[in-house]
């Protein structure tokens, strides 16, 4: 069984990680999951980076999924598939995403429960935009969270919330288009029907698209 494990924190490995810091929560899940199934071999690889730009920066992934594609019914695990995005900047998770497709069958979330190709359209929507609502583990536990890297995450959540807000803007001129009413209830139930979700992750309400559309309009002269 192939297992990936990403380090995005803490000293450059030379050898083992055994004793990494990033790799001991997702280790923990690789051996619970070796004991439960009895597994009888298993290979780990690894890759790491701080930040992502593209696949090109995860080699060791990017090797395994080739060697997986010549093996169909062999999956590369990864604990969470959106700890690759969490550290992916926001307007790079597309490409990051598209390049992650050619591989979708051999990708498996042991968090979300299914292989990339088995991703509604919503989850594929949250690796985009709430990544780190999955689950916080890039910052638990993680030394020398420096003003720097807060700052980075300050700049990731306004990205996102500019990105939400276009959307809703989008919603409300398809509805004044097709000449329903543009109201902020309409805004909401459409945004919610589309699986849009709020930079928290939660559905859409008529004070969230009020807020998140006020503050698109201050933004333009």
């Amino acid at each position: 069984m192939l297992f990936y494990v990403l380090l995005s924190y803490g000293a450059k490995p030379h050898g083992s990680i055994d004793d990494h810091p990033a790799a001991r929560s997702q280790l923990r899940l690789i051996r619970r999951i070796e004991e439960k199934h009895a597994i009888p071999a298993k290979k780990i690889c690894f890759d790491y980076a701080r930040r992502i730009a593209s696949i090109d920066d995860l080699p060791n992934l990017t090797t395994l999924l080739d060697f997986v594609l010549l093996h169909p019914g062999v999956k590369v695990r990864i604990d969470d598939l959106s700890r690759l995005f969490r550290i992916t900047d926001l307007g790079k998770r597309e490409a990051l995403l598209s390049s992650l497709r050619h591989y979708e069958a051999a990708i498996f979330s042991i968090r979300h429960g299914l292989a990339l190709k088995d991703f509604s359209s919503e989850q594929s929507h949250n690796l985009l935009l709430h990544p780190e609502k999955s689950k916080s583990l890039a910052l638990q536990g993680r030394p020398g969270w420096t003003d720097e890297a807060q700052q980075s995450s300050a700049a990731i959540r306004r990205k996102s919330a500019h990105a939400n807000a276009l959307a809703l803007d989008r919603i409300r001129e398809e509805l004044r288009r097709a000449g329903d009413r543009d109201t902020l209830k309409n805004i909401a139930a459409r945004a919610n029907g589309a699986g849009l979700l709020t930079r928290r992750g939660k559905r859409w309400s008529e004070q969230n698209v009020a807020r998140a559309l006020k503050m698109l309009d201050k933004e333009r002269p």
